[in-house]
């Protein structure tokens, strides 16, 4: 019932109860991966969430939220280190909070386990461009769109990088 309910607040963009729902699953069962990496998802849409609104106390509150998240999907990784999928989403937690560097790494990680998705080259080029290597951003959102095809956030991406 609890993930049902989880998936429901998800789905509704209902990040605070999702994040509620799936806290209550984790602490039921700590080790389970895909609850724990659930529940690091909900946490970062929170802080995604927070962090567009202009009120400093929300904004400080997003970077608690990142740091939840951040450690709800290290503890799903290290709980189940071959679900790439994990590893995407603790990249995309690392990058959304500018931890560009660490982001980078656990991208790598993900494209030596598994092979390259357009999410996670793009992901990687958003790490690289925060670290301000715009020429290994605009190659992996070359490759992104030459084998995945045109993606409009890769493309946008893309096009922000290269002159017209």
């Amino acid at each position: 019932d609890l993930s049902t309910r989880g998936f429901s607040a998800m789905a509704n963009s209902q990040w605070d109860d999702a994040a509620i729902f799936f806290q209550r699953l984790a602490k039921m069962h700590p080790t389970n991966a895909r609850i724990m990496n659930n529940y690091g998802l909900a946490l970062l849409q929170r802080a995604i969430s927070m962090q567009g609104d202009d009120h400093f106390s929300l904004i400080d509150g997003a970077d608690t939220q990142f740091e939840a998240a951040i450690m709800a999907l290290r503890q799903a990784a290290h709980t189940d280190p071959h679900e790439t999928t994990i590893l995407y989403n603790l990249g995309n937690a690392l990058a959304s909070s500018g931890r560009y560097d660490k982001a980078l790494r656990i991208y790598n990680a993900f494209l030596e386990r598994s092979p390259a998705t357009s999410g996670v080259l793009n992901g990687r080029a958003a790490a690289y461009i925060g670290l301000g290597r715009f020429d290994e951003a605009t190659k992996d959102l070359r490759h992104a769109v030459t084998q995945f095809g045109d993606h409009p956030v890769t493309s946008a991406n893309l096009r922000r990088l290269t002159p017209a």
